[in-house]
């Protein structure tokens, strides 16, 4: 084979992988429209990139006006929510371990000033000795959420006078079940609730519980 003929067969290689590689990145592109807001941290650089959703939800439109540093988002937090959110963060990011999640509610401020609800979750990718590398994680407005079962940061949840706060449960799925149940009954009762009405409260309670994956 010629060198002419070699070369060419290197450029069609090339033109291949370069069409694969686009073809990739279209696809990551559009996939992340599915995705709730993201975000991701180099840890050793200290960047962040936030997602063009995740600035969407704060009503930001670019990097010029929401940059790609903590303090674009740190700043918006509730101040009641802000330490505790950071030190989660913080926590999470230390236990070299990996078994501290980063899992937590807090309020933040749209850029009109309007405040919302969210929960944000992450994980960490780590090296060999449990130094974290990078942390990709979302945000999701759960303001509705809040206005229609009234829990908040402290993942206490009330309905119907009903009171319960999920950090209490403890043991396993089934247990946690029945503590609630135990928990419920007993408040119902002091309440002089209906069977009817003590139903529809485990109900919620329950729901809620599944959905938070307690």
């Amino acid at each position: 084979m010629d060198k002419t003929a070699e070369l060419l067969g290197i450029i069609e290689e090339l033109k291949a992988e370069k069409k694969q590689l686009q073809h990739e990145l279209w696809r990551f592109k559009e996939l992340v429209k599915f995705l709730p807001p993201t975000w991701d941290l180099d840890v050793n650089t200290n960047v962040f990139w936030w997602s063009k959703e995740f600035r969407d939800m704060l009503g930001y439109e670019s990097e010029a006006d929401f940059p790609n540093v903590a303090e674009s988002w740190s700043n918006r937090l509730h101040p009641e929510d802000k330490q505790p959110t950071l030190n989660a963060f913080a926590a999470h990011i230390g236990d070299k371990t990996g078994r501290t999640p980063y899992d937590v509610k807090y309020r933040l401020y749209r850029k009109d000033g309007s405040m919302f609800w969210a929960q944000a979750t992450g994980a960490t990718l780590r090296d060999g000795s449990g130094n974290a590398l990078h942390v990709l994680g979302t945000a999701v407005d759960i303001t509705e959420d809040v206005v229609k079962y009234g829990f908040s940061s402290d993942t206490t949840l009330s309905h119907g006078g009903v009171t319960v706060n999920f950090k209490t449960l403890d043991g396993t799925q089934q247990e946690k079940y029945q503590m609630m149940y135990s928990i419920i009954a007993k408040q119902c009762k002091e309440l002089n609730k209906s069977d009817f009405e003590k139903q529809k409260i485990q109900m919620k309670f329950f729901d809620e519980f599944r959905a938070r994956h307690i």
